[in-house]
């Protein structure tokens, strides 16, 4: 006897390739991070003669804020990350010029792609007692703008890092076959490879003697990148 609509709806929906997707599993890991500090190392001496104040970076915290722990494990990618809004895709929509085309509507032609330099990958990340935003992210901001984007002698001295990777997990796949993370055994979904990224917007920070709730404290940072690509694990 064939399946009703609602008896294929519910099969389909208990294989793993049509299951409901997660929002919550995800991982955020930020490459290349301890190499940042030696190029934020060279620009303090700028901002000190310019503002003439000393603006020190301890190598201890740092090192506990950026390494392999607390940012590229994973299981857990950056401990400090709360969320994440991935940029979306548009173009523009031109009409096909006719001249005299009279009382005839002009077809519509797919325009100029929207440029990346216009787009942002949006991230929220809590504020703990060594605080990862000031201590890592806010010199960055700085050291990008004053050293560029361009005329590097090597990759090293560039203040972009290669990539950043935001990947999706999904519910565990009861199959010999499916594409396991070898270390977590959790089914990789899909994973967000953006390329040559910095970070170029910190949100500002509001102090008062409001009594604390408990709830964690949000810092909004926005990030840009070259390009990107989606990896989807093969089945």
């Amino acid at each position: 006897m064939p399946q009703s609509p609602r008896e294929t709806y519910l099969a389909l929906l208990d294989e793993w390739e049509y299951n409901l997707a997660l929002n919550s599993q995800w991982v955020l890991i930020i490459h290349d991070l301890p190499r940042i500090q030696s190029i934020v190392q060279k620009v303090q001496p700028l901002e000190s003669w310019t503002n003439n104040i000393d603006w020190s970076i301890n190598p201890a915290i740092y090192e506990k804020l950026t390494n392999e722990q607390v940012q590229t494990t994973e299981d857990m990618g950056c401990f400090f990350v709360s969320n994440i809004v991935v940029p979306g895709e548009s173009y523009n929509q031109e009409e096909a010029t006719i001249p005299n085309s009279g009382g005839n509507i002009n077809a519509g032609v797919a325009g100029k792609r929207a440029s990346f330099s216009g787009k942002r990958i949006a991230t929220s990340f809590r504020e703990t007692n060594l605080d990862f935003v000031e201590t890592v992210l806010r010199p960055w901001v700085i050291a990008c703008s004053h050293i560029g984007f361009f005329a590097f002698q090597s990759a090293a001295d560039s203040v972009k890092i290669p990539r950043m990777q935001l990947i999706n997990f999904s519910r565990f796949r009861h199959t010999p076959v499916a594409p396991y993370d070898r270390e977590t055994f959790r089914p990789i979904r899909k994973t967000y490879n953006f390329y040559n990224v910095a970070p170029i917007e910190i949100d500002t920070k509001t102090y008062d003697y409001t009594e604390d709730q408990g709830t964690p404290q949000m810092r909004q940072v926005g990030w840009i990148f070259d390009s990107y690509s989606i990896e989807y694990p093969r089945q």
